[in-house]
């Protein structure tokens, strides 16, 4: 902007005369107006206490040299004396806080319509602009820090730091240790000699400095030796290390900035690091210190060390303060009121890990006085010195058992141990667990007992020569109170079911009546329910669910029980009839006043119920074969496979829809499931469904109402579909084949494809896992290891993501197990993570048993109904396949 002084005139004027000869006349002649005076810049909005604010102006204009002024400039602020000789134009600087009469803090702030003026004498330009002064911020920070490692911390060079710090060399401290009694009483203080190891913080300023500045800095905790637990007093160990105290780093014992016998920290070419002054506290510790920011520096750092003790703790927070600046201009955080940076310390101890002998972190063990303990192993890794101990906890959070009131921990010879000792130079022990009797009360519930095996923190607290553990949890053992035989008296068992607060559904029937009978996990008689009466010598098939009426308000939840049977009935032959059963509280009451009755006018058996989980009306799912025509669904020859769909209506039985598939011969259902959305149905059939070239297994998916979705997956006439289960958004398919092996084969821009070779020279179970549509995503085999026997699979479930199958073997099934005397059973499990043993195993019965249904019990056991040589009875296994009950002679 500019602004005229005075007014130039252009001035015209006409010389005349007259001569004889001629005329001469004369006119104006007009010169360039010189610019005005205009100033060149734009000064930087913000300026620092403490720290230059510097501007060269630039200028042009004017007929003769430019003066220049401020106008409403703050006091630290001004224009030199002399002019920019390389060109027309001045310097204006300052330094707010000191310049202009050392006002300090005063010169916070925002000053607006600054005005700076420059003017020739007669014409003069202006510019206006604001600053706003800011406190020049100094910060902290520090990383986290691993005990018993110098620091790796990365440093660019930078010649506006100090010299970093060598961390290479470590160090020595000493302090005394309070040690405990076993109760945690006070015992006595011991001297600890400690190697340290060095880290730093790094301190930032904002801006670079004028002057010099010395800034204090102290080592904090939170940590208070005062704030014990309730009911002790200090000195205890439930104060030091009690809850309050948990994780905060005590200053002098886990973090100094000087160790006692330390030497000062030097630079990386060994020269010391004169900008760091060290100071004591009241117990001669070094804990704080003064830090000095040469004129020019914005980055210092203040060395640290951490002491590499031997007592097994959680990461501990420790704070690195800056408290006072003494000298110079700095703001300690934005406030001024001080800034800090939290020290997060690891601890280094060992770790320990504790393992099945097959590697598993689960697994379940009787709750019998008498049996011989069940053997794990402890792992140990890291670096130590001298032995290393291991105490285990009472009781684990979420674990109801106690040690030594449902379990003991004791050593491979059965005799009880309080504590692990690993010998130095041994990083892996064996030790026993041993499961106690136990009893449970009505309002303790059905459930099993099961530890966590973890490690007693708040014993082991405070406390030298002790391991960590890996995590909270070790090992989750469950302690199976179903220790003897679980046989039947005069009752035929044919199914079961885990129901709500785990009660085991079991049904079957008498020599007079089907009946469901629910037992605790204990193996206890809880209540029968008589399903009907001269109903005997058919399999009763069941299903339970918590079914959630979401439609209701408040939403409702119902535990229900339905079953599915067939009998002689008004249709012709044997019918289908279903009951629905509700519990109120104590028991399972009918919903429908008698069972409903359906079925064609041939044979129809049920094979399989399923139970809706979530709806606002109970939906029964019936699926079996039929010889006969039912409904509008018409016989397709032979043996087809039917799904019925019966609803609950006001306490009434509603037949819903109908649906029949087949392939004109005998076909059959294996097994059905209703996880998902609809029912989900696997069969074998002996011809094609749909008219291709497959033949055998397939599954169908979909409601009763509309035509089914039939996928036949099936290549050889030796593919014999036993079992389906739909779990983990697959089917799985489970069954056996001669001589064949199976591969998902990847296809580019296509489905997988399942690839045979027949390249076995035995029969060996199948288990293929596809998707809806039949892609294949997994296959597993259960075979021989010499492939010379016949395996055949017949129950699976889904067990710990993995999945659990059963069936029978007539060979040796592994390399170290038993010859089969006849029919044995076998378990299996198989994963994904095919490396891992205690998820990919076999287990050989060497008895003739058959497997008629399984269920997953908390993914802790796999209970089974078996029939051993005509007699019935229920069998537990433990995650990795041993079985917890004897098999009744």
């Amino acid at each position: 902007m500019r602004a005229d002084l005075s007014s130039r005139t252009c001035l015209a004027g006409r010389l005349a005369g007259v001569a004889l000869i001629a005329l001469v006349a004369a006119g104006c002649k007009t010169e360039k107006d010189p610019d005005q005076p205009t100033l060149l810049g734009s000064p930087a909005p913000t300026a620092y206490l403490g720290v230059e604010y510097y501007y060269n102006w630039g200028a042009y204009g004017g007929e003769d040299i430019l003066d220049y002024s401020l106008v409403n400039a703050p006091s630290w602020l001004a224009l030199e004396d002399t002019s920019n000789k390389a060109r027309q134009g001045i310097i204006m600087r300052g330094v707010p806080g000191l310049s202009g009469g050392n006002r300090g803090d005063a010169d916070l702030g925002k000053t607006t319509n600054i005005e700076i003026v420059t003017t020739d004498g007669k014409m003069a330009g202006f510019q206006p602009f604001d600053i706003e002064v800011k406190p020049n911020v100094m910060s902290i920070e520090v990383d986290e820090f691993t005990e018993g490692e110098a620091a790796n911390v990365a440093q660019k060079p930078n010649t506006s730091a100090c010299a970093v710090p060598d961390l290479s060399t470590p160090g020595k401290h000493s302090f005394d240790l309070n040690t405990y009694q076993d109760d945690g009483a006070f015992e006595e203080t011991v001297p600890v000699d400690s190697t340290t190891y060095r880290t730093y913080a790094k301190v930032t300023l904002e801006k670079p400095s004028v002057t010099r500045i010395h800034v204090a800095f102290e080592l904090d905790s939170d940590f208070d030796p005062e704030n014990c637990d309730a009911g002790v007093s200090a000195p205890h160990q439930k104060c030091e290390y009690g809850t309050s105290n948990t994780g905060r780093a005590i200053v002098g014992q886990d973090i100094v900035v000087l160790g006692s016998a330390s030497d000062k920290a030097v630079d990386k070419e060994g020269k010391p690091l004169t900008y760091i002054t060290y100071q004591q506290n009241n117990a001669n510790v070094y804990d704080r210190g003064v830090l000095t920011f040469e004129p020019g520096i914005t980055e210092c750092y203040i060395p640290l060390e951490v002491v590499d003790d031997r007592i097994p703790e959680p990461s501990e927070l420790a704070f690195i303060r800056l408290t006072e600046v003494r000298e110079g201009i700095a703001s300690l955080g934005a406030k001024n009121t001080g800034t800090r940076a939290g020290i997060t310390i690891l601890d280094n101890e060992p770790v320990v890990t504790v393992q099945t002998m097959k590697g598993g972190a689960k697994d379940a063990i009787n709750a019998d006085d008498n049996a011989a303990p069940t053997i794990y192993k402890a792992l140990l890794t890291g670096e130590r010195d001298g032995p290393v101990m291991v105490r285990f906890a009472e009781q684990s959070k979420g674990s109801g058992a106690q040690k030594d009131t449902h379990f003991e921990i004791v050593d491979v010879d059965g005799s009880p141990v309080t504590e692990l000792v690993f010998p130095e130079e041994q990083d892996e022990i064996e030790f026993g667990i041993r499961g106690k009797a136990y009893s449970l009360s009505a309002d303790d519930g059905y459930d099993d007992l099961f530890l966590n095996l973890a490690v007693d923190d708040a014993y082991q607290a405070g406390r030298q020569g002790y391991a960590r553990a890996v995590s909270d949890s070790l090992l989750r053992v469950n302690l199976n109170r179903l220790i003897t035989a679980q046989t039947f008296t005069d009752f035929t068992p044919t199914d079961i079911a885990l129901g709500h607060a785990s009660r085991l559904f079991v049904a079957g029937y008498t020599d007079t009546d089907a009946e469901v009978r629910i037992y605790d996990q204990a193996g206890m008689l809880l209540d029968t329910v008589t399903v009907a009466a001269a109903v005997t010598n058919t399999d009763i098939h069941i299903s339970v669910a918590e079914r959630v009426d979401s439609t209701a308000t408040p939403r409702v939840t119902y535990q229900e029980l339905a079953v599915g049977y067939s009998a002689p009935g008004s249709k012709g032959g044997q019918d289908v009839f279903a009951n629905l059963y509700r519990f109120d509280g104590s028991d399972y009451l009918p919903v429908w006043g008698t069972a409903y009755e359906t079925g064609s006018s041939e044979d129809d058996f049920v094979r399989w119920v399923g139970l809706s989980a979530d709806r606002s009306k109970p939906l029964v799912v019936l699926a079996g074969n039929t010889a006969g025509s039912w409904s509008d669904q018409n016989n397709t020859g032979g043996t087809d496979v039917f799904l019925v769909e019966i609803e609950d209506d006001a306490g009434a039985p509603k037949e819903q829809a109908v649906r029949i598939v087949g392939s004109g011969a005998d076909d059959q259902l294996a097994a059905g499931d209703l996880s998902a959305s609809a029912p989900v149905l696997f069969g074998q059939a002996p011809m094609t469904l749909n008219g291709t070239s497959t033949t055998g297994p397939f599954f169908a998916t979909g409601r009763a109402n509309t035509k089914l979705n039939v996928v036949q997956v099936g290549a050889d006439a030796s593919e014999i579909l036993r079992h389906g289960i739909y779990a983990s958004g697959l089917l799985w398919l489970v069954g056996d084949s001669g001589g064949i092996s199976y591969a998902v084969t990847e296809v580019e821009d296509e489905d997988n494809e399942l690839t045979r070779s027949r390249n076995q020279n035995s029969q060996a179970g199948f288990v293929w896992g596809l998707t809806g549509n039949g892609e294949p995503r997994f296959v597993y085999q259960v075979n021989d290891y010499a492939d010379a026997s016949s395996e055949t699979l017949t129950q699976s479930l889904l067990f710990d993501g993995d999945i659990v199958l059963a069936g029978n073997t007539d060979g040796q099934l592994d390399e170290d197990g038993a010859v089969a005397t006849s029919n044995d059973g076998i378990l299996a499990r198989r994963s994904s993570e095919d490396s891992l043993a205690y998820r990919n195993w076999n287990t050989q019965i060497p008895r003739d048993m058959s497997f008629l249904d399984m269920v997953n019990y908390r993914d802790d056991e796999v209970m089974s109904l078996v029939d051993v040589a005509g007699e019935r009875q229920l069998l537990v296994f433990s995650p990795e396949g041993r079985l917890l009950t004897p098999v009744a002679p």
